[in-house]
């Protein structure tokens, strides 16, 4: 049992190496990035040296607990850096808040990203290098935006979110495990996860290999694992990356 629990944790870890940047949205909802009072009311305008918190709202969809970081920049992770952690309880809502404040009247861009720990992301030897939060390995959902002049309106630029993994691909999943399905039909449902954008992956992604060739075998335990809650969103669709590259999913 040992030998097998090593060999997931290296398989994961290899697709974590080399495919990153693909995730499955909507196992943690980030949105509405919005500058606050300390009431907690919403601003249409920030004034000259107020004391102003920038809050999102953050779900957890898993069924697991989730850390986070919810980091906030005012000057592109360079200095003007602040955060704080938590945890996710499953399908927990929280809005985190970190407060700033603005000393010249010009134009600002505020960016927040909710991100890993920041003990499983910053460089050790370099640890005031910010800019590991805004790498796609790190990151729990896409970053959110909001522009304004001091004084003057604020707009938002917020990434959408994307749909949530419908229940019928676990289901497919499971029988596909199972081998109630073929493997051109459980093929067929991730690719159908990819044209919708439920599934994200790097525009540069080829695939390699020839269609035909059967499903590995040891993904099929792994499928079954995903479908009743015991592997993570982000952990199964890593190995959606291997499927392409080896030609089980044509783009």
């Amino acid at each position: 049992m040992r030998n097998k629990i090593f060999l997931i944790a290296i398989f994961f870890l290899f697709f974590a190496i080399n495919f990153p940047g693909i995730y499955a949205a909507g196992d943690i909802e980030f949105s509405n990035l919005r500058p606050v009072d300390f009431e907690g009311t919403r601003l249409n305008s920030i004034q000259l040296g107020q004391q102003v918190q920038f809050t999102a709202d953050i779900k957890n969809n898993q069924n697991t607990e989730q850390d986070f970081a919810y980091v906030v920049t005012t000057d592109d992770l360079q200095k003007q850096v602040k955060w704080i952690t938590g945890r996710l309880s499953p399908g927990q809502t929280l809005s985190p808040a970190v407060s700033f404040s603005f000393d010249a009247e010009k134009p600002y861009q505020v960016d927040a990203y909710l991100t890993l720990l920041p003990q499983n992301v910053l460089d050790r030897n370099d640890p005031s290098d910010y800019s590991h939060f805004a790498k796609p390995e790190n990151l729990l959902a896409s970053p959110l935006q909001v522009s304004f002049t001091v004084g003057g309106p604020i707009s938002y630029a917020q990434s959408t979110q994307k749909q949530m993994i419908p229940d019928w691909f676990r289901h497919n999943a499971k029988w596909w495990s199972l081998t109630k399905i073929s493997d051109q039909d459980f093929a067929k449902g991730l690719e159908y996860l990819i044209n919708q954008g439920i599934v994200v992956i790097p525009e540069n992604t080829q695939a390699e290999g020839a269609p035909e060739k059967q499903l590995a075998g040891w993904l099929r335990q792994d499928v079954g694992w995903w479908s009743q809650g015991l592997l993570k969103d982000d952990e199964f669709f890593k190995s959606i990356q291997w499927m392409i590259n080896n030609g089980f999913i044509k783009i």
